[in-house]
């Protein structure tokens, strides 16, 4: 096949052989790497590979330090190139190395932070430099023995540790290097370099932040071309390295072989360590090959090629203005001196996936997740009430543009109100009434007694002793009558914005809308190929994993409740006596996805087709088809919201993925609501 991906030509170059059947992925996400801490900085120890592990293990433990480190400069392209040629050997043994990494942090820097405290920050080589330490490991191997020194020259009354350090390196392959580090460049980052000397060539990675190719002269070889970095983050006052914090090179090998399946994955993406995984997962085809789960052909996995993209705006915000933003709607939700408790929190996730295959499968997907959170606790004569946006924040595929100053105040504003509000309220009444739902709760509703039920994997028993089972049977689907005729449920990966929005499954399947329940009756299931094929179950494109080193399973996606056709003012008129409820707050549902109970934050009672009184700890119970058999009204586009979380749970090992939910305002009749915490 013709490959387009730097990967696939990098293995067709190495003549590694894609078998029939077999997938790569390749998959960045943002996220901390957990590493060892260096050992002390005067201490020795004999020995390699394990047990400098244990010790550094060890290390930790004893200073009770947890050092977590975004590897981004690995991505940096002069790194890149670097590391291609030391793969290559054609800089040859290392003989030594030098690190230098001169920057500016002034006061303001560590003023009013946890940075610049031993116990919090560590030290100017864990918080400044640690990325670039981790080259060294990244790029040389382990380290022997360490000496260093170190003082504080400008900083005294500032941090608890030293400004500038000078440190000496032996590392196992007998190579020798130094760190030269300081915090204090005059009044600007001045470098980040690495020079490294082999018995082939002399190479210096240099710049501001690891950005340049400065110099180079090898035996027989030249590095021509570089690709275009990324900028360095911009923090305002001061500047940080490369924006490669998205990315972490991840993937897992897929082999199809006789009926069976098996995975290998690594960390490593070089050449040589994929074609371990892939002898591997071939062999472990093989042995299973004995017990085949199904009989099937080469288009289990389609050759399909596409790319998909998050909707975005081009413009980015610099993390000094969103601190800005979250700060003053911190200030917003502090309406009052009751408000005891209050956060205001942003989250930017950017995911980049390739999907190989050996049937010519070429798609490349890039995320980026935008989220948000905000809540606040109000206190009063012993009485706690706490208000958030939407229970657990919001979560889109969007921009930047979500962070509009003016609207988020005005929402934190609203939320502090509110929270003070509750304390006064009565309890939400026991009875059995009409309930109004906003779109908030819906997607929690939808979530439990619509997306785990119809997982065709669950259904079939394989989450039975983790997870669970389900109340929906195989011969359930073209008949069960799961909801009231207004009831319709689809799975749409192309909804903009939302948070489980994507072009392809893990398997290469093109993802397309499907109605799950049409006019109330159950047609499909959400169910991958595989699951289709064992179960004889319609299933979707929804055969996905968490992550690079986890085999993909039947995940529910984007699944929404289509609009109705009345508005808001016209579902509470039509409501004589009623409780209105948003935000979910707590949830119980059994193991077969059927009775539940769930709680949520804010209730207003509804009297006379008006919302009346506040009421507080409002909670509601059913069990799954009633309930939805109660659906009298659904709401129109007016009343749609777009919701998701990060972190659904599933399989075992666990795997956390993101789900999105979109639904209007609707109204089920003859419901219990009660009151209570």
């Amino acid at each position: 096949m013709p490959a387009k991906s730097k990967v696939a030509k990098d293995l067709q170059k190495k003549g590694v052989p894609l078998t029939p059947g077999q997938a790569l992925r390749d998959q960045g996400s943002i996220g901390s790497t957990l590493i060892t801490a260096l050992e002390d900085l005067s201490t020795s120890y004999p020995g390699a590979g394990a047990p400098i592990q244990a010790k550094r293990l060890e290390s930790l433990i004893l200073f009770n330090k947890r050092l977590f480190v975004i590897k981004q400069n690995r991505f940096n392209p002069p790194v890149v190139a670097v590391k291609q040629l030391l793969d290559n050997n054609k800089l040859g043994k290392v003989y030594s190395l030098q690190l230098s990494c001169f920057w500016n942090r002034n006061e303001n820097y560590y003023a009013n932070s946890w940075k610049g405290t031993m116990d919090l920050d560590g030290g100017t080589l864990y918080t400044q430099f640690s990325h670039f330490v981790d080259l060294l490991y990244y790029l040389v191997g382990d380290v022997k023995e360490v000496k260093a020194y170190g003082a504080n020259f400008q900083h005294q009354d500032i941090i608890e540790f030293e400004d500038s350090g000078v440190v000496i390196l032996k590392f196992y392959n007998d190579a020798i290097g130094t760190i030269n580090y300081t915090v204090n460049s005059y009044n600007k980052n001045m470098e980040g370099s690495l020079t490294l000397f082999g018995d082939k060539g002399t190479v210096k990675i240099g710049g501001q932040y690891l950005n340049e190719l400065e110099y180079q002269l090898f035996e027989d070889f030249s590095i021509d071309k570089l690709e275009k970095g990324n900028k360095p983050n911009n923090y305002g006052e001061y500047q940080g390295s490369m924006s490669n914090h998205g990315k972490v090179y991840e993937n897992i090998v897929e082999v199809l072989k006789n009926g069976q399946f098996a995975y290998a994955a690594s960390s490593d993406m070089s050449v040589n360590s994929i074609q371990k995984a892939i002898d591997k997962a071939i062999i472990i085809a093989e042995s299973s090959s004995k017990n085949p789960l199904y009989n099937f052909s080469k288009d289990v996995r389609p050759n399909n090629k596409g790319k998909y993209k998050s909707q975005r705006l081009e413009t980015q915000i610099a993390l000094k203005d969103l601190n800005d933003i979250l700060r003053k709607s911190y200030e917003s939700l502090k309406v009052s001196d009751k408000i005891v408790s209050a956060s205001a929190m942003a989250r930017i996730t950017e995911t980049n996936y390739q999907y190989l295959s050996s049937d010519g499968a070429d798609i490349e997907q890039d995320f980026l997740i935008i989220g948000s959170s905000f809540d606040a606790i109000a206190q009063d004569n012993g009485i706690t009430q706490r208000r958030t946006d939407n229970g657990r924040g919001r979560m889109f595929q969007s921009g930047y543009e979500v962070f509009d100053e003016a609207e988020l105040t005005n929402m934190c504003s609203r939320i502090g109100n509110q929270a003070v509000e509750l304390l006064y309220a009565d309890e939400c009444p026991t009875e059995t009434t009409n309930l109004v739902l906003a779109p908030d709760q819906m997607l929690l509703q939808i979530h439990e007694s619509i997306g785990h039920p119809l997982e065709v994997d669950r259904i079939l028993g394989d989450e039975r002793n983790y997870a669970g089972w389900s109340f929906v049977r195989e011969q359930d689907f073209g008949n069960l009558k799961y909801g009231s005729d207004i009831m319709n449920i689809t799975f749409d990966p192309t909804v903009k914005k939302e948070l489980a929005s994507y072009g392809f499954d893990d398997s290469g399947k093109k993802a397309e809308k499907e109605y799950i329940i049409k006019d109330g009756i159950l047609l499909r299931g959400l169910g991958g190929t595989e699951s289709e094929k064992r179960s004889g179950i319609k299933g979707v494109a929804n055969f996905r994993a968490c992550s690079w080193n986890r085999p993909p399973i039947d995940r529910m996606a984007n699944l929404n409740l289509e609009p109705g056709d009345s508005s808001f003012d016209e579902i509470i008129s039509f409501v004589e006596k009623g409780v209105y409820m948003e935000s979910n707050r707590s949830w119980s549902i059994d193991d077969y996805r059927n009775k539940f109970q769930f709680g949520c934050e804010y209730g207003k009672l509804i009297e006379n087709g008006k919302l009346t009184k506040t009421v507080k700890n409002p909670n509601y119970r059913g069990v799954t088809t009633p309930f939805w058999n109660n659906l009298a009204k659904v709401g129109n586009h007016s009343t749609f919201e777009v919701f998701g979380t990060p972190n659904c749970g599933k399989g075992e090992p666990n795997q956390s993925v993101r789900v999105g939910h979109a639904s209007p305002t609707c109204l089920f009749n003859n419901i219990e609501v009660f009151g209570g915490a």
